[in-house]
């Protein structure tokens, strides 16, 4: 028996599918921060009075206007779909009302999108979506370094960022874990900190696979920070080596040393936390500057040091 018309539920299902939509758009606005792709979870850093700027211990799910066009487009087909079986009736084909059935099914499960987005909650007040490449609460003051050698230890404290502007969009990506050690002789400093290229996390998997083609992670296997100098108002002369070149850049240093409940948070044998600021030119770095929107990458790296 051929159906002439669309079963009722469908209108309840679209309805479902509009305020699915709305209810996404909603939460994509409240979010803040634009962006086009949406992240399952994401994590956002916080100020900590004794760690400084710290990823949130709680991730969330960010939605991006991709996954809002795709539910627009999953609604509209369903319209399309049952206003053409209505005006058709009988002569409607079946693959176009097993469609409708189809997509109005989907209209309803879309209603999970901004459910889970909305359960998953929102970051803390005063949340960044960005490391700040400023100074933060635990590295206002320099603090002097006694002479000895130091190496990176393995924390989720340390680790390497670079805000980067490319796709219309401004975001981070995150490099771990650095290794290297300093030494420190009467306030001149000497070391190197090192990267795997191949380890950049932007939170989205196809943006990684980009950003490691641009890196050349498979024939330049590292990205390495060089210092060596007099730590002269918080700067030291240094280099970063990237993509298989060398380009000299001065690196703003802070030092905090590790106390109180620091101590309990941070590994065994920890001493400093050390932030180093950097700016390169993605020209004299080599990459490809028609990838980006911006010719330049702010590069902070957090370290946890010690003994």
């Amino acid at each position: 028996m051929t159906v002439s018309k669309p079963p009722k539920w469908h209108k309840i299902a679209i309805l479902c599918g509009g305020l699915a939509v709305a209810a996404a758009v909603a939460r994509y606005v409240l979010q803040g921060t634009g962006g086009v792709y949406t992240q399952l979870s994401r994590r956002f850093y916080e100020n900590d009075p004794t760690l400084g700027w710290t990823l949130t211990e709680s991730s969330y799910v960010w939605l991006g206007l991709e996954v809002i066009a795709v539910m627009a487009v999953v609604v509209l087909a369903a319209i399309v779909a049952n206003r053409w079986w209505a005006r058709r009736g009988d002569r409607a084909w079946t693959w176009l009302r097993w469609g409708a059935h189809v997509d109005a099914a989907l209209c309803v499960t879309l209603l999970a999108v901004p459910l889970v987005a909305f359960t998953s909650g929102s970051p803390p007040e005063g949340a960044q979506a960005l490391l700040p490449t400023s100074a933060d609460a635990a590295s206002e003051q320099t603090s002097p370094v006694a002479d000895g050698t130091y190496r990176v230890l393995t924390s989720e404290h340390s680790t390497v960022v670079a805000t980067i502007e490319a796709g219309q969009e401004k975001f981070q990506g995150r490099f771990s874990p650095p290794t290297g050690e300093v030494t420190v002789t009467r306030g001149t400093w000497r070391g190197a900190i090192a990267v795997p290229s191949a380890s950049i996390a932007t939170g989205i998997d196809l943006r990684d696979e980009h950003a490691r083609g641009y890196l050349k992670d498979t024939e330049h296997t590292t990205i390495t920070v060089a210092f060596d100098g007099k730590r002269a108002d918080g700067v030291i002369d240094g280099t970063i080596k990237i993509a298989g070149r060398t380009v000299a850049r001065p690196l703003a240093v802070t030092v905090t040393p590790v106390t109180g409940d620091a101590v309990e948070r941070l590994p065994a044998g920890a001493r400093y936390l050390v932030t180093a600021s950097l700016t390169i030119s993605v020209t004299e770095a080599g990459l490809e500057r028609e990838a980006f929107d911006s010719d330049v990458v702010a590069v902070v790296a957090k370290l946890v040091v010690g003994d």
